[in-house]
């Protein structure tokens, strides 16, 4: 069985690495305080289920593979997405 009090965390920080973003920019386009996100990517608490749906959508993958029920794969949909984030980054 997963420990979700330890992949959650972990995947966060995955994701937002993989994308370039630092904690400030994602909490914004979640609309939540940094200290919130930093919390989750710490371990301290961990998202609801509303949140890891958005986060989802954020990167472009699955809730399963947020929540360690998959493993991790970047695919060329996803490389598109990063691209976009960029884009958004930089805006």
């Amino acid at each position: 069985m997963v420990d979700y009090t330890e992949i959650i965390p972990m995947r966060l920080k995955y994701f937002r690495e993989k994308f370039q973003l630092t904690q400030k920019e994602i909490s914004a386009q979640l609309k939540i305080r940094q200290g919130s996100y930093s919390n989750w990517e710490n371990g301290k608490r961990l998202p609801d289920i509303n949140d890891i749906a958005r986060i989802a959508d954020i990167y472009s993958t699955s809730i399963d593979l947020l929540l360690g029920r998959t493993d991790i794969k970047i695919d060329d949909e996803s490389k598109k997405n990063e691209n976009q984030l960029k884009n958004l980054k930089n805006s």
